[in-house]
């Protein structure tokens, strides 16, 4: 309760009235007499001066009354919005509602529709949908995927990876084989394409092989390579199909490690490894320059090096060099007649391995003078080969005279008496790769001979004199014969000679191991 403070204050002393009349004197008495009556009370007199505030009384229990209630004051600022309090604890949940009342059934999907369709709008009504073909941009990678693996897995060779594509979609499907070769052999892997999509792996005739990796590659290195291929584009454009296969292999034997002693060999593969050469010398023609393309890691024809070196124009060849240690190397001065190698960029090339082109319209060939063979008693010969076209007859190889029966490629050599004898083969297609071989026994006269494999034909010479070569001739060709007449339109890979050692007895052996690179049958 508030204190109320109560202030008594006395006012000024009055001015004294005028005196009564003097009344008689009593008589002497002990008692008071009664007191007058009062008189009237005088005029009050002006308020003095408000005196000094006196001292505070006593606090009194007793409450003043409430003063009357003030005017409501002007509302302050708000204050600054305080922190937010900690998250209380959650609640327990609820017991669970009634169940609801069921909904109107929904659109659903329309029947009907094939495989890789999709829903699409036909126009702005809820609801209102078909099937229809997935746009390219709606689904691209790996449209085909299953497609790509029906392929992969269903591969005559074990492929282990396989990818398709083509302006609608692309497909990848891969299943890694061991990285481990089996003892003694190694892993061989290898790199195709084919210029079209869904490409059959088992149609050797649709794929080229791109790219040479080494033996014993992993699966993941010869994946990066494949697909490099891809994204820089160096060949192939889309529909295209591409396929990585894996072997576990012997490793591979160099041909004249295996049959050493050979007079002559040209070949677009390393043939010995004790060869420290190149294979051939090539006249790009951009400017005429030439130069040496040797081998790559594996012993194949360093075509990376062909191809920078020729760039998007043709390559021709002016020397193919003899790797027996002999130097026999096959040349060819004259620009206009020169053998081709690249073609508009691109490698000539038989069952996806480089080949040598003879184009006998322009009579391309080597020619090679100042052998001495006279006296030998041995020929055979192996060679990789295959005919663009017969027209007329052709020559391979010719040592001195050399030529074939219409539509058939014969050997043709002579022995000491000058007399010429042939061997003929069985006619060949066009078009399609051979390995072919001959041999003749220079004491006795017999030949024999093979195609892919299999014996071809085998006899005596009649009338033979023994003993092969001439003492006045010895020049010597490819792709013609010595006088420049029966050309080739065709390509040779390879071609191998030996003098003195009778090699029929190894014919099918040799012919196994050249086809063992080849892959012609």
């Amino acid at each position: 309760m508030p204190k109320v403070t109560l202030n008594l204050n006395q006012g000024a002393q009055g001015t004294t009235g005028p005196t009564g009349p003097t009344g008689a004197t009593g008589a002497d008495s002990t008692v008071t007499g009664p007191t007058g009556a009062t008189g009237p009370t005088g005029a009050t007199g002006a308020t003095g001066p408000t005196g000094v505030t006196g001292a505070t009384g006593s606090d009194s229990t007793v409450a003043g009354p409430t003063g009357p209630t003030g005017a409501q004051g002007i509302q302050g600022i708000q204050g600054v919005q305080g922190v937010t309090g900690p998250t209380g604890a959650q609640g327990v949940t609820g017991p669970t509602g009634a169940a609801g009342s069921t909904g109107a059934v929904g659109q659903g999907v329309a029947a009907g529709g094939t495989t890789g369709q999709a829903l699409v709008k036909v126009d702005g009504t809820d609801y209102n949908t078909q099937w229809a073909d997935i746009a390219v941009d709606v689904q691209y990678h790996d449209r085909f995927q299953t497609d790509a693996e029906t392929f992969r897995s269903g591969a005559t060779d074990t492929v282990e990876l396989y990818y398709t594509a083509k302006a609608d979609g692309d497909g990848l499907a891969e299943s890694a084989s061991s990285d481990t070769p089996s003892a003694g052999n190694v892993i061989r892997r290898k790199l195709w394409y084919a210029e079209k999509a869904f490409a059959d792996p088992d149609t050797s005739g649709d794929w080229t092989q791109f790219a040479d990796i080494a033996d014993d590659t992993t699966f993941a290195n010869a994946k990066t390579a494949l697909l490099a291929y891809l994204k820089e584009r160096t060949g192939g454009t889309v529909p295209i199909s591409l396929k990585q296969t894996w072997e576990d292999v012997a490793p591979a034997s160099n041909f004249l490690d295996l049959y050493p002693d050979s007079a002559g060999a040209w070949s677009l593969r390393l043939l010995s490894s004790t060869y420290t050469g190149n294979a051939i010398q090539v006249r790009r023609d951009s400017d005429s320059t030439t130069q040496d393309i040797g081998f790559d890691v594996n012993g194949d024809l360093d075509e990376s090096a062909l191809t920078t070196f020729v760039g998007s124009g043709s390559g021709y060849v002016s020397i193919f060099y003899d790797q027996s240690g002999n130097g026999r190397n096959f040349t060819q001065p004259t620009t206009s007649v020169q053998p081709r190698i690249v073609n508009a960029g691109t490698v000539d090339k038989i069952n996806s391995k480089p080949a040598i082109y003879f184009d006998f319209s322009v009579s391309q060939r080597f020619g090679r003078d100042n052998w001495t063979e006279a006296g030998k008693a041995h020929f055979s010969i192996f060679m990789s080969i295959q005919h663009y076209n017969i027209l007329g007859d052709q020559t391979y190889y010719n040592w001195e005279t050399a030529q074939n029966n219409p539509q058939r490629v014969s050997l043709a050599v002579r022995d000491s008496l000058n007399v010429s004898h042939s061997i003929d083969w069985t006619d060949p297609a066009n078009n399609t790769p051979y390995i072919k071989s001959g041999c003749i026994n220079g004491t006795t006269g017999a030949y024999d001979s093979y195609i892919n494999g299999s014996q071809d034909a085998n006899g005596t010479f009649s009338g033979y004199s023994g003993a092969l070569g001439s003492t006045t001739n010895n020049r010597h060709t490819m792709g013609s014969r010595t006088n420049s007449s029966n050309f080739l339109r065709g390509y040779i890979q390879e071609l191998i000679i030996y003098y003195d050692d009778d090699q029929t007895s190894s014919q099918s052996a040799m012919q196994t191991a050249m086809n063992n690179y080849y892959s012609v049958y």
